[in-house]
């Protein structure tokens, strides 16, 4: 082998070494990229959910308030029949009608 047919091989072999190590360096950077991307699109959606999530606790929230004010009023209003019956007993025990 002449010297330039070495000196050739030698630069072949050190620009495909160089040409793999670019891209490498490119196929990594863009796998880098692709993650962040992902988890950027994968946080973004936990941030959706944990949204609608403490929207539900708060209609829930609500819907217990009401389910107890309609709780305390309609024993009021038992309250208030018993009362009723107890009048409506005693007039008729009375002979008052």
């Amino acid at each position: 082998m002449t010297t330039v047919q070495v000196f050739l091989a030698c630069a072949a072999s050190v620009f495909a070494i160089l040409f793999g190590f670019v891209s490498w360096q490119n196929a990594r950077s863009k796998r880098d990229g692709d993650s962040g991307r992902s988890h950027g699109v994968l946080l973004t959606d936990i941030g959706y959910i944990k949204s609608g999530v403490d929207d539900i606790k708060h209609k829930q929230d609500k819907q217990d308030e009401q389910l107890l004010h309609l709780s305390e009023r309609m024993t009021s209003a038992e309250a208030s029949t018993k009362q009723a019956h107890h009048r409506l007993d005693r007039i008729e025990r009375s002979g008052a009608c």
